[in-house]
């Protein structure tokens, strides 16, 4: 296909000959490009690098591994660090579902009546959150994850921490 305003080859192939030797990102590469004299875009870099396929770092390297290495994240003492983390589960009616015992079992058609009722199963969400030195864990299920909801699970863990020797919360860490 033509186009009028695409990158010239010369651009395109020093995109790509930046990204497999440096394995560097779109905005290193529009930054180093532009040292040398070439305005281009990081949106026309991106572009460029997922037209090649190589916009994952993964698909730079011939095995499929990822190209990155895992930095430890090392607490230097109690509190120091405390991983906080929320996940999704969904609920299980009681008695099992229907995997447990099959689509058209009598327990399956049981826990489909109570969907017609307004009960649905639904989610939890299990609020966890761990000291990075002693891996000490306070986890609790609650209805959803709002900030509100969050926060005040944050409260009631750095009491249960400060119950447990942990008085001072350093540094937070979530993804």
């Amino acid at each position: 296909k033509q186009s009028p305003t695409a990158a010239p080859n010369v651009v395109v192939r020093e995109v790509e000959r930046m990204r497999r030797e440096h394995k560097w990102s779109a905005a290193r590469i529009t930054f180093e490009l532009e040292q040398v004299g070439i305005q281009i875009s990081r949106r026309t870099v991106s572009r460029i690098l997922t037209d090649l396929q190589l916009n994952r770092r993964r698909f730079i390297d011939p095995t499929g591994e990822s190209n990155r290495e895992a930095r430890k994240i090392v607490a230097r003492c109690p509190g120091h660090m405390v991983h906080l983390d929320v996940k999704k589960v969904g609920r299980i009616p009681d008695g099992g579902g229907w995997r447990a015992h099959g689509k058209d079992s009598p327990e399956a058609r049981a826990v489909a009546r109570t969907k017609t009722r307004g009960t649905r199963a639904g989610y939890v969400y299990l609020h966890s959150a761990i000291d990075g030195y002693s891996r000490l864990a306070y986890t609790e299920a609650l209805p959803n994850e709002q900030a509100a909801t969050a926060v005040a699970f944050l409260a009631r863990a750095r009491a249960w921490f400060a119950a447990h020797g942990i008085t001072h919360i350093e540094r937070i860490v979530t993804d």
